[in-house]
């Protein structure tokens, strides 16, 4: 994953502002969802210990509703400018690959397969976005938002709670990947059958 993102670094550079945003936003909103639970559990605390009252129970529902519409907004904004700079990789990219094929001479055609131009023009080129998009998105999730989540709930929860919970993690990494592989061997397949 990290090697693709690398080889996308020119885009990345190109669009450094959205990114900034997008990036800063989905960890904000990754510590506002945190937020929630967090409350419900405390509104539950009192409740059980008898010092829920009417008047703090309106206002745990109104601090509820505000972090709901604000964390609506901020998810809004973040994936407007992420997948907004997945669409224009993949537009940038299309022109590109369309003004060389242009260029090229039919000696060119009648040495490639129409097939496999077409994959690389629509499939190729679907999934570079997708990998700009959803890619980038994977990797912030299992990186800067766990460790947003795993540093809150060690911090205001219970960090043996949260050595508790982590570990299935390394066995599940190990699941990804190995799914990964497959996914990415039948991607190749369909690929090439595309091709064909």
């Amino acid at each position: 994953m990290l090697a693709v993102l690398q080889k996308l670094g020119w885009f990345f550079k190109l669009e450094r502002k959205r990114y900034i945003l997008a990036i800063s936003l989905l960890i904000i909103c990754g510590i506002l969802e945190v937020l929630p639970p967090m409350m419900v559990g405390r509104s539950i605390d009192n409740i059980q210990l008898g010092s829920m009252t009417h008047g703090s129970m309106v206002l745990v529902l109104l601090q509820l509703a505000v972090l709901t519409v604000v964390t609506y907004l901020v998810s809004y904004i973040w994936q407007y400018k992420l997948f907004g700079a997945a669409f224009v990789v993949e537009k940038m990219k299309r022109s590109r690959l369309m003004r060389q094929f242009l260029r090229m001479t039919p000696s060119f055609y009648e040495r490639n397969r129409t097939g496999d131009l077409m994959a690389r023009a629509t499939n190729d080129l679907q999934a570079l976005s997708v990998t700009v998009g959803f890619g980038l998105l994977t990797f912030i999730d299992s990186t800067l938002w766990m460790a947003t989540l795993l540093v809150t709930m060690s911090l205001l929860v219970s960090w043996k709670l949260t050595l508790v919970s982590i570990l299935p993690l390394p066995l599940m990494a190990i699941l990804v990947s190995l799914y990964g592989k497959w996914i990415h061997s039948r991607f190749s397949d369909a690929q090439n059958a595309f091709g064909d």
